[in-house]
């Protein structure tokens, strides 16, 4: 079966949008309601656990990923009975790994005092918090989150999305109620594993609905669970870098700084996580639909998608990151008030964390769509362990600073060449020289177009609201037009 790739990217891309919106502007309101009400600690507290429970989730090892892979080649070739026996697997896979991490949670009850320097808000038993987090997280493995993997296989995430956002929109409403009204931080925590429990039920409804002849039946050869398995292999290794890299950050601001310094911290990356979730939305609406033209079409044909997505990533990374740079500072004051500013240094480590994690994500993509997660699985074990033992380093030399310092060296010096070397040789069948050449020109305009928009966004002498707002203007034109001239001898450009 060849569904039509453009269409359900694009209504991906546009309901993906939507529920970033939310996403992005429902926490940032909870967050100055919570600190506003209750105090930074909470804060901090809330993404010490989400971080400790992120490292728990590594029992999943990777078999979403690689069971999603799966079903793009029966999908295509309306292999029903394959498709259900995958399904199947799937749904038996996420009830043990929901069982492992139930128990290794319960195993670190006793230590959480440990991870925590300085206390915590008195009035709050943290046991009792954390078991609530930890309901939170199994109860997905428990209630039909499996059946989405049918339809990521399909390319519709638009449904994800849509059920995302409309469940959000209630979730952070009653929240922000009951912190107003209440005023109780156990009240606002038990909303959140109420309303996973909704959201994995209104997805696996809307999955029965549009693939009604998709049931978890039948059983998977031999042969192909080992396939899996040596799949999950290599994805576990993916999936431990990837904790070790974006996961373990609180943890070690928290044992070493304390709460306050995640929660400054954390607004910081709120902020970067934000854009960076709308920069997700391109390439997770685009990975089904890749991963089907892999089956379906020539290497020279997606290798020429590739450099059309590339560039076109290129763009949109650039211009995310000067808007971070330029913008971040005035938005902290307008948002929280000067006293929760980071140094001027800390919103350009973390702008630079950000440009490097994503003009990786083409090659990531691809390499995903095309299943290669086994040649390159020392890559991001090696990553992590880096970025793990600067920032246990850097953070006493540098405290925040450290962090993100440690994140870019590992991101920039292992990951990045790492994995294009991995998708040119395995894949495309061609050297990675062109493609180095062409992300260090693009990376060296980028910088020259951040530093140009930020100098003439300093010059800027009005007050914070006025100031704010030109920038902004600034930061929407300019850019994007430097971009254009740096580039319009392009083939793209002139097409």
């Amino acid at each position: 079966m060849r569904y039509n790739r453009r269409k359900n990217m694009a209504d991906g891309f546009a309901s993906g949008l939507f529920n970033k919106v939310v996403m992005s502007v429902f926490p940032l309101i909870i967050r100055t309601a919570v600190i506003k009400i209750l105090g930074s600690q909470y804060l901090g507290l809330n993404s010490l656990f989400i971080s400790i429970l992120n490292v728990l989730t590594l029992s999943e090892l990777g078999f979403g990923a690689a069971l999603v892979y799966e079903m793009y080649q029966p999908i295509a070739e309306d292999d029903e009975k394959k498709v259900c026996a995958l399904l199947a697997y799937y749904k038996k896979i996420h009830r043990i790994a929901g069982t492992v991490i139930l128990l290794i949670g319960v195993l670190l009850v006793p230590f959480l005092e440990f991870f925590i320097k300085g206390g915590c808000p008195p009035e709050i038993n943290i046991y009792i918090l954390y078991a609530v987090y930890l309901f939170n997280t199994v109860i997905t493995y428990y209630t039909f989150a499996y059946k989405a993997s049918l339809l990521r296989a399909h390319q519709r995430t638009d449904v994800i999305n849509n059920v995302a956002a409309a469940v959000h929109i209630a979730a952070y409403s009653l929240q922000l109620l009951i912190l107003i009204k209440i005023k109780n931080y156990y009240a606002y925590i038990i909303v959140l594993p109420i309303f996973t429990i909704l959201n994995n039920f209104i997805a696996a409804y809307k999955a029965d609905r549009l693939y009604p002849q998709y049931q978890c039946r039948g059983e998977l050869d031999k042969q192909d669970q080992i396939k899996i398995f040596s799949q999950v292999k290599a994805l576990f290794g993916h999936k431990l870098g990837g904790v070790l890299v974006n996961s373990t950050d609180n943890i070690i601001l928290s044992y070493s700084l304390g709460l306050t310094a995640v929660a400054l911290y954390n607004n910081y990356y709120q902020i970067y996580a934000h854009v960076a979730g709308m920069a997700d939305l391109l390439y997770t609406s685009a990975t089904a639909g890749i991963g089907n033209s892999i089956v379906l079409d020539s290497v020279e044909k997606n290798y020429k998608d590739f450099e059309d997505f590339t560039f076109l990533n290129t763009w949109i990374i650039m211009w995310c990151s000067t808007c971070m740079l330029c913008l971040v500072q005035d938005f902290m004051v307008l948002w929280m008030g000067k006293e929760y500013l980071l140094p001027m240094n800390t919103v350009v480590l973390f702008v630079l964390s950000f440009y490097i994690k994503y003009i990786r994500k083409v090659v990531l993509t691809y390499k995903d769509a095309a299943g290669m997660w086994r040649p390159d699985r020392y890559k991001p074990v090696c990553e992590g362990i880096v970025n793990l033992v600067l920032n246990l380093i850097l953070v006493k030399r540098m405290g925040v600073n450290g962090i993100v310092t440690g994140t870019v060296i590992a991101m920039g010096m292992i990951g990045l060449p790492w994995e294009a070397v991995v998708l040119f040789k395995g894949y495309f069948k061609r050297s990675a020289g062109e493609y180095f050449i062409k992300i260090i020109k693009m990376m060296a305009v980028s910088a020259m177009i951040c530093g140009s928009t930020f100098w003439l966004c300093s010059l800027i002498p009005f007050n914070i609201y006025a100031r704010f707002i030109l920038k902004l203007m600034i930061c929407l034109a300019v850019p994007n037009i430097l971009f254009v001239i740096c580039f319009h001898r392009t083939k793209i450009l002139r097409w």
